[in-house]
């Protein structure tokens, strides 16, 4: 094969070769174009009006937050189970779950202050059984039908007391006929898999721990 016939059987290949390269080039070119100034200038704005809102909202949602923890801990001190709920989901939503841990609530947002639901199986559960205090096993409590109990021990002997009811999962305590201002209660959240319930300090009139743990039927007498 002579030099000319070599050169006529590459000049193909050479051209497809800048063809392809000529392609690639188009294919990237809107990629590899330069921002405009104007483009420039309007993300530049975007951004500056992003960072100044943000920064306008911090003491705006700061505020906002502090006062949600109060009102959470008014809510729950005053037994206002179903407003404290919707205060704790503001909470999650405001300041995220470091404003609910602050506030005294739980910090999983699933695990609500006070949920909807059928409350019959806690009331199968809870009715006409005993439970002792964990611990001390001299404190216990006959949970009796339409929320009457009769507990031994501590001060939960006083026959003021009743219970009832307030979520799927959730028991109040409450002594009947003490002033507004003297008005005491203990919410308890209960743990079906472990037959106990456990005082939520937050959600009670007085701080506390305390850990009721079932033991069987109450007595017949």
């Amino acid at each position: 094969m002579n030099i000319s016939t070599h050169a006529r059987l590459a000049l193909p290949m050479k051209t497809h070769l800048l063809l392809t390269v000529s392609f690639a080039v188009a294919l990237l070119a809107p990629a590899l174009r330069a921002e405009t100034v104007n483009e420039r200038d309007f993300n530049l704005a975007r951004a500056e009006r992003e960072k100044a809102a943000a920064v306008a909202m911090e003491p705006i949602n700061r505020r906002y937050k502090e006062t949600l923890e109060k009102l959470f801990k008014r809510a729950t001190q005053d037994a206002e189970l179903d407003l404290a709920k919707t205060i704790q989901a503001q909470l999650h939503a405001v300041g995220g779950p470091a404003a609910v841990a602050n506030a005294g609530a739980p910090v999983d947002a699933s695990s609500s202050v006070s949920s909807t639901g059928d409350k019959t199986d806690l009331r199968k559960l809870i009715e006409n059984t005993r439970w002792v205090r964990e611990g001390k096993d001299n404190v216990s409590i006959n949970f009796l039908r339409s929320g009457n109990m009769k507990a031994v021990g501590a001060h939960l002997a006083d026959p003021g007391w009743s219970y009832s009811l307030e979520a799927p999962d959730i028991v109040k305590l409450e002594l009947k006929g003490a002033r507004p201002a003297e008005k005491r209660f203990l919410t308890f959240r209960v743990d079906v898999s472990q037959m106990t319930m456990t005082q939520d300090s937050a959600m009670s009139s007085s701080p506390g721990s305390m850990v009721l743990k079932y033991v069987g039927p109450a007595p017949k007498k």
